[in-house]
């Protein structure tokens, strides 16, 4: 039996793991520990660790401070005796690094198979992929911009909107890598690219194809299909970057996803709402209703006119 010590993160992801084949162990920043742990907020020499196979109680391990200044906490900060009892498994902190000791014996889970989207992922992260996609975004977001501009003579304007384009892809990948990076230590800056450069040479496509469809087959203006088909491209670009960048349930991710779409849905049934069409109520006139409210008397029709025919006898 040995002992193992695992430095994860808070997603419970593994950084560092060492194995001992001792009984003790000593842990803090002194190059003289078993386990060195480059955190300030650490003592030279923090804490030891000992297992201990018992007959009636199994195996479980002693935790000792070593009159360290900020002690040793459970998983949730609570703050432990100087001396604690803990099982296989259990997750510590040691200033601010989180630890999870184990033994050689612990039962080791089997491995996870790799999901379809994590395979498809892959495959979008290839290096002719990438320039694929590159090009395809440029060609049809420029063929879009031109086609969609009543004045062909500005050219600067309608390169300056590729450009920009570009530079928003490249801010959308980096501020994902960025999460990647803090939340599961994966930076995955060109999957992101990808994702984000099929996104527009959809919404290109869409665009390009949009307007003769709708014209053809007599379906009349398709404002608010256009925003819910721009909404769903968002929705669903959000969704799989989250789920590349961080390990938040599937509930979490939609629910996150859906806040553009939402405020779209909601937006569209306040305009129909307002609508006379879809207004069930008639129009009528408050004043007739809340005629004690009213402080100045209001104008006849017939008043209106003799000022208007003394006004014009003046002139």
């Amino acid at each position: 039996m040995a002992i193992v010590i695992e430095v994860i993160n808070r997603t419970g992801q593994v950084q560092h793991c060492q194995v001992f084949d001792k009984d003790t162990i000593t842990i803090g920043r002194a190059y003289t520990n078993d386990v060195i742990i480059a955190d300030p907020y650490i003592d030279p020499v923090h804490a030891s660790i000992s297992a201990i196979d018992d007959s009636e109680q199994g195996l479980y391990f002693t935790c000792e401070d070593l009159s360290s200044i900020n002690g040793i906490s459970d998983s949730k900060g609570h703050k432990q005796s100087a001396k604690s009892h803990w099982q296989a498994g259990q997750v510590f902190s040691l200033g601010k690094t989180l630890i999870r000791i184990n033994s050689t014996d612990t039962a080791v889970p089997a491995a996870v198979r790799l999901s379809a989207w994590e395979q498809i992922s892959d495959s979008l992260t290839r290096a002719r992929v990438v320039i694929l996609v590159s090009v395809l975004c440029v060609l049809f977001t420029a063929v879009d911009t031109y086609l969609s501009s009543f004045s062909v003579q500005n050219k600067t304007a309608e390169y300056a909107i590729v450009i920009y384009l570009l530079l928003s892809i490249v801010v959308y990948a980096g501020l994902f890598a960025f999460l990647g990076k803090a939340l599961r230590q994966d930076s995955r800056f060109w999957l992101y690219y990808t994702l984000v450069g099929l996104s527009i040479i959809f919404v290109a496509i869409y665009d390009l194809l949009s307007g003769p469809i709708f014209f053809n087959l007599n379906l009349g203006v398709s404002h608010w299909f256009d925003s819910m088909a721009y909404a769903l491209v968002i929705a669903l670009l959000i969704y799989f970057s989250i789920q590349s960048a961080s390990s938040f349930k599937i509930f979490t991710r939609i629910a996150i996803a859906s806040i553009i779409p939402g405020l779209v849905i909601i937006n569209l049934t306040i305009n129909m709402s307002r609508n006379n069409e879809f207004n069930w109520r008639p129009q009528y006139d408050v004043s007739a209703y809340f005629q004690t409210l009213y402080i100045a008397k209001s104008d006849t029709k017939k008043e209106v006119l003799d000022s208007s025919k003394a006004l014009y006898q003046q002139e």
